[in-house]
């Protein structure tokens, strides 16, 4: 009778098993994997790593004050419009994954990692020195700062790392498209502030 009654229970367990199986998949979703989550956690400090290297190796390039072109349709000979950056990604890549491999492992702050990467865009506000000179080093971590502190405030929902990722990429590459178009830019700009006060001198 016993061993009856256990092959019976065995069998309910399996059933019991195999049905929630099988609701999950109905349901939409799909019965959880092992590593599943190790998995996803790699690919968002992967990419928490990768923005936030972004952002720091382009404040370090600009803190070195690079030359920006004086005309993007004719570069002079020998000059290149990225040196030095190579290096400058190299150590922002490295004081990232230090940063993110801290955050990681603090429970406090694990929760912050998403709201750090993204106010780190903050930093390619340094682009515009060559608009506003070295008050553009300035002006860019206290952007990070304020953000940071806006984020402790309001608790907006965090975004996923690869979204955060791809974010940084753009805008890394209007970054140095700005701090090497600024002649151009600084031209129109010029061209406008003056047709609005030809128009102010016309309303008055």
């Amino acid at each position: 009778m016993s061993t009856k009654k256990a092959r019976g229970t065995r069998s309910r367990v399996r059933a019991g098993t195999s049905g929630d199986a099988r609701a999950a998949v109905h349901a939409g979703g799909a019965p959880p994997r092992a590593g599943a989550g190790e998995a996803s956690g790699a690919v968002e400090a992967v990419a928490a790593v990768a923005a936030t290297g972004l952002a720091l190796g382009f404040y370090v390039w600009m803190l070195g004050g690079p030359g920006p072109m004086e005309n993007v349709e004719l570069r002079p000979s020998g000059f290149d419009p990225f040196a030095g950056l190579p290096a400058a990604l190299g150590m922002g890549i490295a004081a990232a994954a230090l940063a993110i491999l801290t955050l990681s492992s603090v429970a406090p702050l694990r929760a912050r990692r998403s709201a750090i990467v993204l106010a780190s865009a903050g930093l390619y506000l340094a682009a515009g020195s060559p608009a506003i000179g070295r008050a553009a080093l300035v002006l860019a971590p206290l952007v990070m700062a304020a953000h940071l502190a806006w984020t402790e405030i309001g608790k907006p929902r965090a975004l996923p790392g690869p979204i955060l990722a791809v974010l940084h990429v753009g805008t890394f590459v209007s970054a140095c498209g700005f701090f090497h178009d600024w002649a151009r830019y600084a031209g129109a700009w010029a061209a406008f502030v003056a047709n609005l006060g030809a128009l102010r001198t016309l309303l008055i």
